[in-house]
């Protein structure tokens, strides 16, 4: 288990490099390209991954296979982000991340259904229908999506560029919260599986029933909750998402039986349908013209690294608190989502309304001591 949580962490940061420099990416290549080419990169390594599997491998080429895999495939969150930036008039960007976050939760509900299946055949079978379908969607990018053009194709690829972004302190507070309420937003999965399976006593199927009404409370309400929050700037938004995760977390702490438990995974779920398109929606609005692909990157890395402490955090509090105080992680939890709810208000004091508005404002000047 100790190598299998190396393998992860290794994910795991390859995740976080690769938002960090597709959205550099996108600004100097288009989106289009990098969507495409992420795909394309993923089904090869799912393609190889297969083929270690069938000719028995050692784990450890398996493991290196898989890595450069999610490396390449999650080029494309920064690339497909991008597009919606640069092809969705601004009114219409917070409905269109929505949409995106249904498809999402869609293939989630699909994939272990239909792997499932599969698995008890062929667990090889599966990385090709992987490679197969990356390879399906990349072809249907190429052919049908529009061409952005790069903003910035005279530009090489430069990290220290990208870093600059921190001089915009702004965005690096913004992104600082957003990395608050993604440590809140990553414990659904392995915390709370823990938590239910360990300390409550819940069976598996009804953890995955948890997960399915996660799912369905998404598809169901999120088209609903983005039409509510375009009354709305997107910094109270984003506050009153973060205080639903808080609520809900700390109703975790104190549920025990199985219905209680599904009530605290809806008010969870309420602040997901409002906090995930609301978080790409207020960093595109904050992000200079010829930089978009840059700042979308940067923004991602803090995500992911937020997402990626989630898992390492709730372990520890569920390690050294829950045996002895149950409640006890999830009212850090809580307090976590409390002060990035705070954190977002105090970043709508210094936001100008267009820029925390669902319509968007106007492109960054490029004098801006930002366009590096």
């Amino acid at each position: 288990m100790t190598q299998v949580g190396v393998a992860l962490a290794l994910t795991v940061a390859l995740t976080g490099i690769a938002h960090f420099l597709g959205g550099e990416l996108c600004d100097l290549r288009g989106p289009k390209v990098v969507m495409g080419s992420a795909l394309i990169m993923r089904g090869v390594g799912s393609a190889a991954m297969a083929w270690a599997m069938w000719h028995s491998w050692p784990a450890w080429t398996i493991v290196a296979l898989n890595a450069a895999a999610v490396f390449g495939g999650n080029f494309y969150e920064p690339g497909v982000r991008s597009w919606i930036a640069e092809s969705v008039p601004a009114s219409e960007r917070l409905a269109t991340y929505g949409w995106l976050r249904v498809a999402l939760n869609i293939g989630w509900a699909l994939g272990p259904a239909v792997g499932g299946i599969v698995a008890e055949h062929s667990y090889p079978l599966l990385f090709i229908m992987t490679a197969v379908i990356c390879w399906i969607c990349a072809t249907i990018i190429i052919l049908s999506f529009s061409h952005v053009a790069p903003s910035r194709a005279e530009d090489r690829l430069s990290v220290f560029a990208i870093l600059g972004v921190a001089r915009d302190l702004r965005f690096v507070e913004f992104c600082f919260y957003s990395m608050l309420i993604a440590i809140v937003m990553g414990q659904l999965v392995v915390s709370l599986s823990v938590h239910c399976v360990g300390f409550l006593g819940f069976s598996k199927r009804e953890v995955g029933w948890l997960f399915s009404l996660n799912g369905l409370v998404v598809i169901g309400v999120q088209t609903a909750a983005t039409v509510l929050m375009r009354r709305f700037r997107f910094s109270v938004a984003l506050a009153v998402g973060s205080v639903l995760y808080a609520v809900g977390y700390a109703c975790v702490g104190f549920s025990h039986v199985f219905s209680s438990m599904a009530i605290a995974v809806v008010v969870i779920t309420l602040g997901e349908v409002i906090v995930s398109p609301g978080l790409p929606s207020l960093a595109t609005n904050l992000a200079p013209l010829r930089h978009r692909g840059r700042y979308v990157g940067f923004h991602g890395l803090c995500f992911q690294t937020g997402s990626s402490l989630a898992p390492f955090l709730g372990g520890i509090w569920l390690e050294h608190l829950s045996p002895s105080w149950g409640s006890g992680p999830w009212i850090i939890i809580a307090c976590v989502g409390f002060l990035a709810s705070f954190g977002f208000l105090r970043l709508g004091r210094l936001l100008k309304p267009p820029e925390d508005s669902v319509h968007g404002c106007a492109p960054v000047p490029e004098e801006t001591p930002l366009a590096l």
